[in-house]
């Protein structure tokens, strides 16, 4: 096993440790989730109201990207969409399907990279066991990450996530976990124990622990703080302000990491796409007609690896940095 994660720049993985601790510091200070888009969490997470599904869209264009390795051009377009469905709308506990579509289309024909990339997943989630005390749930699932959409069999993965919850008080719950994500960033072939400490106030939500970690505040009443962060380097923290009723402004960073089978690399090797991007704009509410975010960024750190997984990785690309725009629609029904 190699002792070194290797990147453009030479960095060593005690640099790299290094790096995700300030991460941790970062986001746990107030850094939206990250992976909501994540099936297994989405579907155990509380209802409100009497909505029988939740849908977030997230188209992402970057129209001036261009490949550093050869100079290529690139036009990047990525469309995230992801959502769950419940079956007893009159249960804020019921058994839910979760699915997540990601496509990301690179624009070019540099034979260093895929000219697309998907992934794509469906989980049942349910609370098998929930009272005073305890809280035991289970999704089940699988997926497709690749660049040949159903056309690798080596691309199909399992999902998997048990969590079982100790309620401690009304506000404070300590959970133990078992995730399978055949998929990952880190030891996908193996099932990864997990705990965390959750807390859910009337001012402020916060979840510590691993393999994630979020907090919610809200500091004054038109402000609120939002961080996530995943093992092993996927993160988020945001910051938005209620200009008027119905209308809010806000701006965020995002580091995201994800592994895709490839149909010509050889068994056990994969290739992995990491970027960072920074952005600002407004969100326009009007209940329950329309939930609208609109805004403008810039895109950077926008890396490709190949290798099994975090612990060995080699450069394959890196694309330069370049202005986007992006959307979210997000529809409760």
């Amino acid at each position: 096993m190699r002792n070194k994660l290797v990147t453009h720049d030479g960095r060593s993985f005690d640099h790299f440790l290094v790096w995700i601790a300030m991460m941790i510091l970062v986001i746990s200070g107030g850094a939206v989730r990250l992976r909501a888009d994540a099936p297994p969490l989405l579907t155990l997470d509380p209802w409100v109201g009497s909505e029988i599904a939740q849908t977030w869209d997230h188209p992402m264009e970057e129209n001036k990207a261009w490949i550093r390795n050869n100079g290529q051009s690139a036009h990047i377009f990525w469309y995230n969409s992801f959502g769950r469905i419940r079956f007893q709308p009159d249960n804020a506990y019921s058994p839910a399907i979760g699915y997540r579509v990601m496509y990301v289309d690179l624009g070019t024909h540099s034979p260093l990279l895929p000219e697309q990339l998907t992934d794509q997943s469906l989980v049942l989630g349910a609370h098998v066991i929930r009272n005073r005390r305890w809280d035991l749930g289970v999704v089940l699932g699988g997926g497709y990450s690749g660049n040949s959409p159903f056309g690798d069999s080596r691309a199909y993965y399992g999902l998997g996530h048990i969590q079982l919850g100790r309620r401690i008080s009304s506000e404070d719950q300590f959970d133990v976990t078992l995730d399978y994500i055949g998929n990952g960033g880190l030891l996908p072939d193996v099932p990864l124990p997990g705990f965390g400490w959750e807390h859910r106030g009337k001012q402020a939500y916060w979840r510590l622990g691993y393999p994630t970690d979020e907090i919610r505040l809200h500091p004054v009443p038109r402000v609120r703080l939002i961080g996530y962060y995943e093992a092993p380097i996927d993160g988020r923290a945001e910051v938005s302000c209620r200009i008027i009723k119905g209308l809010y402004g806000f701006a965020d960073f995002q580091n995201y990491f994800e592994g895709y089978t490839i149909n010509t690399y050889p068994d056990h090797q994969r290739l992995f796409m990491e970027f960072s991007r920074i952005e600002a704009g407004i969100r326009v509410i009007h209940e329950p007609l329309f939930d609208i975010s609109v805004a403008l960024g810039y895109a950077f750190n926008q890396e490709f690896m190949s290798g099994f997984d975090i612990r060995s990785l080699q450069p394959q690309a890196q694309i330069a940095n370049a202005p986007y725009v992006a959307f979210l629609i997000r529809g409760k029904f």
